[in-house]
């Protein structure tokens, strides 16, 4: 894909987004010197080797390691320090949930060197997200785009509820914002969805900035975030492809079409710009 990029970059093809994909490590460490963006961010560090993964597991207790690059939840693994009992590790792999434990670090160090391999990998505080029924993680996925006219817009938010016990919400179901929300925050009235609502928009709107002002334009970003049983926003990470699977899932043939068309009225713009 970067060397397609590269080669329309030589053509003088314009870009809708500025990046292919983000480095994970990268985009945590411009946003965190961002103070719109700060109090959105879970503790996140780049690690140099797996051994450092012990501090920062056992100083946290319950953290999520991620490869600095991947997608669809793939390389991303939960690990939880159990007292007196050594380390629980959750992971997907081709869609089923792995479980299991190890008695001491040096073990758990293996387990993440098969996973993860070579790979450079951050490690990240793990939020205390809203769960649906069952234990099922639950989280959001922003869908933001700049329309037609160059305008900011959020398309849809799709509520994400991953399988039972699962770290991710990927390969999980997927709700409609409006429908879903209230479900969620059972106990808040109706001005308390409504004023959550616009703070979840508050906040995509102001994730689509600051990334612009680190890394250049973007047509589009799927934002993944979780909100906390006390309504706090966190950021999970920025997607620079949105598979937009979950807008499927959840939302109307108008909606998934306004999806796919407004990266192409974006493109028509930036295509006139240039002539």
């Amino acid at each position: 894909m970067e060397r397609i990029a590269e080669r329309f970059d030589k053509m003088g093809i314009p870009r809708i987004n500025s990046l292919i994909a983000f480095d994970k490590g990268d985009l945590f460490e411009r946003l965190s010197l961002d103070e719109d963006i700060r109090p959105y961010l879970p503790f996140t560090r780049t690690i140099r080797n797996l051994s450092e993964a012990r501090r920062y597991i056992r100083s946290i207790g319950n953290v999520y390691i991620k490869a600095r690059r991947g997608r669809r939840g793939m390389q991303v693994m939960q690990v939880t320090k159990v007292k007196h009992r050594g380390y629980r590790y959750r992971h997907s792999y081709l869609g089923s949930l792995v479980r299991d434990r190890a008695e001491h670090f040096r073990d758990m160090r293996i387990v993440l060197r098969r996973y993860f391999g070579s790979r450079r990998v951050i490690i990240q505080e793990a939020i205390d997200i809203v769960k649906a029924d069952h234990n099922r993680a639950v989280d959001f996925r922003g869908e933001v785009q700049r329309n037609g006219k160059g305008e900011i817009e959020i398309v849809a938010i799709p509520i994400r509820v991953g399988k039972r016990n699962s770290p991710i919400s990927t390969h999980g179901e997927a709700y409609r914002f409006e429908y879903y929300l209230p479900k969620l925050f059972p106990h808040y009235s109706e001005e308390q969805i409504e004023e959550l609502k616009n703070q979840i928009h508050d906040f995509l709107v102001k994730m689509y900035n600051s990334v612009e002002e680190n890394y250049g334009h973007f047509g589009e970003i799927g934002v993944d975030f979780g909100v906390d049983r006390n309504g706090n926003i966190r950021l999970i990470e920025a997607n620079a492809q949105s598979a937009k699977v979950s807008i499927g899932k959840a939302y109307d043939s108008r909606t998934v079409r306004k999806i796919y068309l407004n990266p192409l009225l974006y493109a028509k713009k930036l295509a006139k710009r240039r002539r």
